[in-house]
């Protein structure tokens, strides 16, 4: 017997020695069994008395193949010198506890046993979870055996895999198929495989990938992080982090970036940003611009690629320098001027705000002052000087009276119109001249009102075309009210800003939503709502000829296991793009699961048309597919009513149709009629 330090004994739950001569365990220690300690015992009993009171049940066979009389005894007689392996046992009815059993084969032959709780490994990674919060969970990886072993910093949850002698390039490979987007699950699977992995550490301590997770609608970004567990380079050491927070704040934030510089592009205002530039001395002797709109490059006679990260003075040597020692006060200590610049060879009058961006760096934005050196009333000016700025950007600039309810009008598309009009006459030239649709009326009508009610400012999204030849698009109208500075009289300016882009980005977004992603047709919720309520407009309707198909793709699963699911899926979406090309755009065609599609068809049995002739196509372009596709098949229910019923009565009569077509031997179709 050999004799083992008590400190030893404290990192063990238990520690023994087989003896197969004897078949005897003798117990050094165990926090479990402290009656057993220090004398032999019967392996066979005890091997049996664990396996009775305290395995867990679902672990009973790596019990079996590690410790059973025939196993331990093929261990102390073979080859292997160590072995170790991952078992849960039942804690007095307090739940379980994950154990690390660790076998080492002597040079007597006997063996030597010992086994710790590992629980403390999710402890150490909850402390991990406290200083990472995105950790999702730590995986250790043998490299030898390709076993693993899975934590997760809630120790209430289980380890990913029960038995460590999973394989882990083949549970990668099938996790990464079921959970990660199809663009990436083959790429990453690769990237994950052990062999990989170990080749990319050759040189560097970690190898860090990232991938896109699907779960339900969402797509969630993770972090995975490979590095050596320990000095011996024999265990991989895993961890998944959650990114998404970081993603998606990114690409806000490059979304919003695109709009804030889609805005200064647009802008009739020209802007302008620079970097002051210092001599040895301290003393600023040039500027070199770093960004510039379209507004300004036009303004200066230069191409905006010529201007960026040039130096001013090199561009325009003959520019005066007075304005310079602004640009450096306020680039370097903070301070904004307004500046005058007279554009002698464009006969314009410009003033410069300046304003600082970052230490060194300046903005500025150049506003087109000349008309004020002709006016001679505060009120004319700022109103030339805002319709200027609006007629940059917009083709429609109005003026409302807010007591008298008539409209000054500057300009409607190319058209000459009524300098003065009343509210109702302007929303009826609007109409009648094509530059607003009708249904927008209530709207714009409802605006008005709100003005006239209190409200200083508002904007009303409406569908509307600045010229009669060009399509429709969606414009935001935006009023707002000032009081003129000597007559205090209310007045409200209104004008249009092109918001087509938004609108279509906003509605595309929204079908999305709506729609399958696989098969690009309705979600089995899209369709089932479109479909009630369609039939609640029908309710007053005594006679109806609506039609339901029900159908789905024979043996679907035997193509996903024969050809695989990629395959599967393009079935799929060649299945949805036959539905679209056989029934009208009108009809409604959803994807209730799986490889189930339901189509509703408003009044099948109306003029020039019936049913058969619908199934009729449907047949032929199924019989098209099959020629892409030989094994493929189609089973079809329908169910037609000439009364109009629930949206449950049509889906009970046409599965029951879907039943007796599976009945008849699949790939046809039966109609059944109400």
């Amino acid at each position: 017997m050999i004799q083992f330090p008590t400190l030893i004994k404290k990192f063990c739950d238990a520690l023994l020695e087989y003896d197969p001569e004897t078949k005897k365990l003798y117990w050094y220690h165990s926090e479990r069994k402290p009656d057993l300690c220090n004398r032999w015992s019967d392996h066979e009993e005890i091997y049996e008395m664990y396996r009775e009171r305290y395995v867990c049940r679902d672990d009973l066979d790596i019990w079996e193949r590690f410790l059973s009389p025939e196993n331990i005894e093929r261990f102390a007689q073979g080859n292997t010198a160590e072995e170790h392996f991952y078992i849960r046992f039942e804690n007095m009815g307090r739940g379980l506890e994950w154990h690390e059993i660790s076998m080492e084969q002597m040079e007597d032959s006997h063996v030597l046993i010992g086994s710790r709780d590992v629980r403390e490994i999710y402890q150490s990674a909850a402390i991990t979870k406290a200083i990472l919060p995105e950790l999702d969970y730590v995986c250790f990886i043998d490299i030898e055996t390709g076993s693993y072993v899975l934590y997760y910093p809630d120790a209430n949850k289980t380890v990913f895999s029960q038995n460590t002698a999973d394989d882990y390039d083949t549970v990668i490979d099938a996790f990464n198929r079921k959970h990660v987007i199809p663009e990436e699950a083959q790429t990453l699977t690769q990237n994950m495989q052990i062999g990989h992995v170990r080749q990319m550490l050759n040189d560097k301590n970690e190898y860090i990938l990232y991938a896109t997770f699907k779960k339900e609608e969402d797509l969630l970004y993770k972090k995975l992080c490979f590095a050596y567990a320990d000095a011996t380079r024999k265990k991989l050491v895993l961890i998944r982090t959650d990114i998404s927070s970081v993603v998606n704040e990114r690409k806000l934030r490059e979304k919003e970036e695109r709009k804030r510089v889609a805005y200064l592009e647009n802008m009739p205002v020209a802007c302008v940003s620079a970097e002051v530039l210092l001599d040895l001395d301290g003393a600023p002797y040039d500027f070199r611009i770093t960004y510039s709109n379209q507004a300004y490059a036009k303004l200066v006679g230069v191409e905006v690629p010529e201007l960026l990260k040039r130096n001013y003075y090199e561009i325009f040597p003959d520019m005066d320098r007075k304005r310079l020692p602004y640009y450096y006060d306020t680039a370097y200590n903070g301070t904004p001027h307004v500046l005058s610049w007279d554009v002698e060879e464009k006969n314009r009058h410009m003033l410069i705000h300046t304003f600082q961006i970052e230490k060194g760096h300046f903005g500025s934005v150049l506003v087109d002052t000349t008309e004020e050196y002709f006016l001679t009333k505060e009120l004319q000016r700022s109103r030339e000087e805002m319709q200027r700025i609006l007629e940059t950007t917009t083709d429609l600039i109005f003026e409302y009276h807010v007591e008298t309810k008539r409209f000054n009008i500057s300009r409607i598309g190319t058209d000459e119109v009524q300098k003065s009009l009343s509210e109702e006459g302007l929303i009826e030239t609007l109409v009648q001249k094509g530059y607003l649709g009708p249904s927008c009326a209530p709207a714009l009508e409802q605006a008005f009102s709100r003005m006239k009610k209190g409200e200083s400012r508002l904007s009303v999204n409406l569908k509307a075309r600045i010229r009669k030849e060009e399509g429709w698009s969606w414009y935001r109208l935006n009023l707002f009210e000032f009081q003129t500075e000597y007559m205090h009289e209310r007045k409200t300016f209104g004008y249009l800003q092109n918001i087509n882009q938004d609108m279509l980005r906003q509605e595309e977004l929204e079908k999305r939503a709506q729609t399958d992603p696989l098969t690009r047709v309705l979600n089995t919720s899209e369709g089932k709502r479109k479909i009630k309520q369609l039939l609640e407009s029908q309710k007053d309707i005594k006679h109806g000829n609506n039609a339901m198909f029900i159908m789905d793709i024979d043996d679907f699963k035997q193509i996903n296991d024969t050809y695989g699911h990629m395959a599967g899926d393009r079935v799929l979406k060649a299945f949805a793009e036959i539905l679209r090309k056989t029934f009208r755009a009108e009809d409604i065609i959803y994807r209730l699961g799986g490889d189930e599609f339901v189509v509703f068809v408003e009044d099948a049995e109306g003029t020039g048309r019936n049913i058969e002739s619908i199934v009729q196509k449907l047949n032929f372009n199924i019989q098209g597919l099959k020629k892409r596709y030989s094994f493929f098949g189609s089973s079809i229910g329908v169910y037609v009513a000439d009364t109009v019923c629930s949206f449950e009565k049509y889906y009970a009569e046409a599965d029951k149709a879907l039943y007796e077509t599976k009945k008849k031997g699949k790939d046809h179709f039966t109609i059944r009629k109400g």
